[in-house]
Formats: structure tokens, sequence, C-alpha cells
């Protein structure tokens, strides 16, 4: 059974809202990086390495952002993970310009 009292409440209401779209969009972002890569070299190899590319810094910056975590306001850590990497991938399209991608 789903509990939507906590929704009720307009702070977490946003931060549950915000953070949902944030991973919507990394997935997309992951999607089309696979996307990308497939379409530039037919390898199952290389777009299989992606997976190993991301993993690592994954792991890295979790466990440092874990420590952050402890000192720093966690709505403004928030706020900063959910807006950073959309503004980061809006210029994907544009890295590989003789790609025309569906």
């Amino acid at each position: 059974m789903f509990d939507a009292r906590p929704l009720r409440t307009r702070p977490f209401r946003d931060l549950w809202i915000g953070t949902s779209l944030g991973q919507f969009g990394q997935q997309v972002a992951n999607l089309a990086v696979l996307q990308q890569i497939w379409e530039l070299t037919r390898s199952p190899v290389w777009t299989g390495a992606i997976g190993v590319a991301t993993a690592v810094p994954m792991i890295v910056f979790g466990l440092l952002g874990g420590s952050l975590a402890d000192v720093a306001e966690r709505r403004t850590i928030v706020r900063a993970t959910t807006t950073l990497p959309p503004s980061t991938t809006a210029h994907a399209p544009g890295r590989s310009p003789g790609v025309h991608l569906p």
C-alpha cells in the first residue's frame, strides 16, 4: 500500500518531485549516450565500456558525496545534484555533428 501522507508536506513533495524528475532526466541522458556510442561504433564492447566508465566516478563521488551530505544542507545538495546533470548534457547533440540520431 502506498502511503501518500508525506506528500502533503510541501517541502517534501517538492523534494520528491524534483528528485524524481532529476532521476528520469539522468536515465534519458544515459540512454542517449549509449545510443550515440552504438551509432558511432556499432560495437557492444565499446557500448558496454560506457557502463564501466560511468561506474567508477559514481562510486568515487558517491563516497565523497556521502561525506559532504553530513556537513552541508541537504536541500542545497539535492538542488545542485538535480540541476547540474541536465545542464551538462544539454550540449550532447553537438558533440558529434556528423551523427544524426532518430
